[in-house]
């Protein structure tokens, strides 16, 4: 095999299409990456047999898939990117990587992909799911913010807070709302593509937390988007051993781990 470098928008797209039509599931971030070049990102690909590694832009992390066969060739590729701040994929993938490239990873983080075929709606809590409107929007970004500290312990650099909202209603964000009325937790779908559906943003206020409504409006989100004969698939940090227990509960089962790790 060859290694082949595409840097045309139209060749990239092509290239990621075919990926993730081959699997929708296990290439969800390429499906993303793919979204992004179509809408105007620079984007960046290479791909040997059944092999692909991509971004988007070069800010964002290059993706990579499993397969290779010389991963030499592909970490030379990826050096000559430059100052790549980080990369994800297969766990072993990963680790041959970083240690051809040779750069010190100053953060790691360990995933777990998901996939849920019948979901299993938590009984006896008070309450109920619903998809949020624009009269919760304001909710929605004031989330946002804890959301991130929570997963990544900062605000990302460039995040676009009151960007979030008009983000969340594009693939749909749902709210469990208590009996009082009053919204105590969130789960928030990407917008479909080849027919996979990723959940995430996952959050509920500390003041609400231990009672399950995490649990209860992701199933009610999950059902809603088998409903639609799609498929629910989503991340979880391998490191909380709470959302890997919740998720299994609602019905989702485990595809592949992933790592992500982060450059100085």
């Amino acid at each position: 095999m060859v290694l082949h470098i595409e840097t045309d928008p139209a060749a990239i797209v092509a290239r990621l299409d075919a990926a993730v039509a081959a699997d929708p599931v296990r290439h969800t971030i390429l499906a993303t990456v793919a979204e992004d070049v179509r809408g105007g990102s620079p984007g960046w690909c290479a791909h040997d047999g059944d092999a692909t590694a991509a971004r988007s832009s070069p800010a964002l992390p290059v993706t990579v898939t499993a397969g290779w066969a010389d991963p030499g060739e592909l970490a030379t590729a990826i050096r000559h990117l430059g100052d790549v701040p980080s990369l994800r994929g297969p766990v072993e993938v990963v680790a041959e990587l970083i240690a051809r490239l040779g750069r010190p990873v100053v953060d790691a983080r360990d995933e777990r992909l998901f996939r849920c075929d019948e979901v299993v709606l938590p009984t006896g809590m008070p309450g109920r799911g619903r998809p949020a409107t624009e009269a919760d929007a304001e909710l929605l970004a004031r989330w946002r913010a804890p959301y991130l500290v929570d997963v990544f312990g900062r605000i990302p650099p460039g995040t676009d807070l009151a960007a979030w909202p008009e983000q969340a209603f594009q693939g749909g964000a749902w709210l469990w709302e208590h009996p009082a009325g009053r919204a105590v937790s969130q789960a928030v779908a990407r917008t479909s593509l080849a027919g996979a559906v990723r959940v995430g943003a996952v959050y509920t206020p500390p003041e609400y937390r231990g009672h399950g409504y995490a649990s209860a409006v992701t199933a009610a989100l999950t059902g809603e988007v088998l409903g639609r004969g799609e498929i629910p698939v989503l991340f979880t940090d391998l490191g909380n051993p709470t959302s890997n227990k919740i998720y299994q509960a609602i019905g989702y089962r485990p595809v592949e781990d992933a790592r992500s790790v982060w450059f100085e």
